[in-house]
Order: C-alpha cells, then sequence, then structure tokens
C-alpha cells in the first residue's frame, strides 16, 4: 500500500523539478502554446484548461476541460483524472500573468502545480505557496509564435490524446476569479 502511496508523489516531484531548462519537457511545452492557441491567442477574455496527466508508461497527454459556460470561468466537475500531474489554465493578455490567490489556494488545496499561461510569461504555482516563472523555448521573453507554429501544427485536437479513466475525489474548482 505505501508504494502505490509513494508512486504519484514521485512522479509529481520529478515533474514539478524547477531547474528544468527551456524545452525540457516538449510535450508540455506544446500544450502550453496549444492551450493559448484555443484562448485567441490570450486575446479572448476566457480562459483554456486541462489536466496534464502522466500515464502508467510515463506519457503526457491533457484532459481538457469543458468550454466555459461563462465569460472568464471554468468549472471541473468530477474526479480528477488517474494520473493527474498539474493544472494548466491561460490567463486573458489584459489580465497579470501571474497565479492570483485563487490559483494559488487551488495549488495548495490540490496538492499540485497550477501553471498560468498568458502571451506574456508562464508561472506556476506550486502546493507549498510558492510561485516561479517557468521557461519555455517559445517564450523568450513573450511568446514566438512563429517558432511555436513551426514546431507545432494548429488545432486544440492536437492536443486532445488523453481522456483517460478517472478516479480519486471531486476538487470542486472554479476559474472565475483568476
Amino acid at each position: 500500500m505505501r508504494t502505490k502511496r509513494c508512486a504519484p508523489l514521485a512522479a509529481l516531484l520529478a515533474f514539478a523539478a524547477a531547474a528544468s531548462p527551456a524545452g525540457a519537457w516538449p510535450f508540455r511545452d506544446a500544450s502550453f502554446v496549444r492551450l493559448l492557441r484555443g484562448s485567441g491567442y490570450g486575446m479572448l477574455q476566457y480562459e483554456e484548461a486541462a489536466w496534464l496527466v502522466l500515464g502508467p508508461d510515463g506519457t503526457e497527454s491533457l484532459v481538457h476541460w469543458p468550454p466555459p459556460d461563462r465569460e472568464n470561468g471554468q468549472r471541473w466537475r468530477g474526479p480528477l483524472p488517474t494520473g493527474t500531474v498539474a493544472l494548466l489554465h491561460t490567463h486573458p493578455a489584459d489580465r497579470p500573468p501571474r497565479p492570483s490567490v485563487l490559483d494559488q489556494d487551488v495549488a495548495s488545496r490540490l496538492r499540485l502545480p497550477v501553471y498560468t499561461i498568458s502571451r506574456w510569461a508562464i508561472y506556476r504555482a506550486d502546493p507549498d505557496g510558492t510561485v516561479a516563472l517557468v521557461r519555455s523555448r517559445y517564450w523568450t521573453p513573450t511568446i514566438d509564435w512563429a517558432l511555436a507554429d513551426r514546431e507545432n501544427p494548429s488545432g486544440r485536437d492536437a492536443s486532445r490524446s488523453g481522456e483517460g479513466s478517472s478516479s480519486g475525489t471531486s476538487p470542486g474548482m472554479e476559474a472565475s476569479d483568476r
């Protein structure tokens, strides 16, 4: 039983390593771009969100949240997808790129990193309350769309590689105040 409970923690700690150089996580970097595209390149007044999931074989995939049902907000109902290691979501360009107090509370409550993605920067709020700027090969210092487009074909469907099964408890999260 103890080994079962330690495996997700080990995966989470490996994933959340702050010292990762830009480009060290190609799927994650591409996912940041895809989510920002899905929010109108950060110019629309709503957020895109997805769970980053680590499969049993170590591959990463996204499980997208349902489309927003009102301006500036999304809601996830139900259990977290199995293998969830982080929450990724966008911030509109006219809002601060740093994680909000709500984002930081969600990271603490779920004990998962919460990434905020904007045209200007990417940040990670960790469960212990720290906030860090995240390096990505596409943000130099703001997003380089030409490079991102060359390496990542357009379309949200390209990132829908994981539907995944679900287990765990409902996080009851809402992103309307981010």
